[in-house]
């Protein structure tokens, strides 16, 4: 009995891996690009974050690149409602001004609790409550466009 067991869990964990990893929908994930501007000039290093309307958690977010632009992948097992959403933008720095969004295995949120990082971002567009920015989520749509205004 123990011989049937070591001769077949590492085909069985093999096949367990490559489904867990396929998902359980089919097709290809759905892709959202945009560009993040500031005045017009595109920013690197946003972390923007798509929020259902009413709700304090993103449901997609991405980080935008040197030329400001971002992609959001929503794979095809992850259900949204289509509907209104708030765009929220912020970029942490710390306070001598290096950069920290994008850096893996930094905990921006809690350097800025410690008041070792701040937005360099307008604040009106850091939470969800106070940005003026919506989406009407649609799955047609493709395109998010972050235009942020310094004033």
């Amino acid at each position: 009995m123990r011989n049937w067991w070591f001769r077949y869990m590492p085909a069985a964990s093999l096949l367990l891996v490559v489904a867990a990893l396929s998902g359980c929908g089919s097709g290809s994930p759905t892709e959202i690009q945009g560009k993040v501007t500031l005045d017009g000039a595109p920013v690197d290093g946003v972390d923007v974050q798509v929020v259902p309307d009413g709700s304090q958690v993103a449901e997609f977010s991405g980080l935008s690149g040197p030329d400001g632009s971002f992609k959001i992948a929503i794979l095809p097992n992850k259900k949204y409602k289509p509907g209104k959403y708030k765009v929220t933008a912020s970029k942490y720095v710390a306070k001598d001004g290096n950069k920290l969004s994008g850096q893996p295995g930094i905990d921006v949120l809690q350097l800025k609790s410690m008041g070792l990082a701040q937005n360099a971002l307008p604040a009106i567009y850091e939470s969800p409550q106070q940005t003026p920015i919506t989406l009407d989520l649609t799955p047609e749509t493709k395109q998010i466009d972050v235009p942020l205004k310094s004033k």
